[in-house]
């Protein structure tokens, strides 16, 4: 590694010229890269903030299923969380079909404007 190496610096993958900067691979580190007319978001800080939302979505929908005469609201939202994600307690076991996360969403908007 040359002496001024840092992981900004050398991870950002391609650069407005063109160059691509050794170290991680385009995208290996970061999530917004420079361009000529100021940093830009990558796929992965989209995908970041849709699961911020997704999560704070579902905190509100819970709330609102929370008085006891909502237990079929409850159960909905239990079922959509069992679908994405099989096992709570291991992170790595969860759905990888996006179709799952976008009626989850439906689901839980529809929730909360009921």
């Amino acid at each position: 590694r040359p002496d001024d190496w840092t992981p900004y610096l050398f991870s950002l993958g391609p650069l407005p010229n063109g160059s691509i900067a050794p170290g991680y691979g385009a995208g290996g580190n970061w999530v917004l890269y420079p361009t000529s007319s100021g940093l830009i978001d990558s796929l992965r800080a989209r995908r970041l903030r849709d699961g911020y939302l997704d999560h704070w979505i579902y905190q509100q929908a819970w709330a609102k299923c929370q008085p006891a005469t909502k237990s079929a609201c409850r159960d909905r939202l239990l079922a959509l969380r069992k679908r994405i994600s099989v096992d709570n307690l291991t992170i790595a076991d969860f759905s990888r079909n996006p179709a799952d996360y976008d009626d989850a969403r439906e689901v839980m908007v529809q929730l909360l404007t009921q």
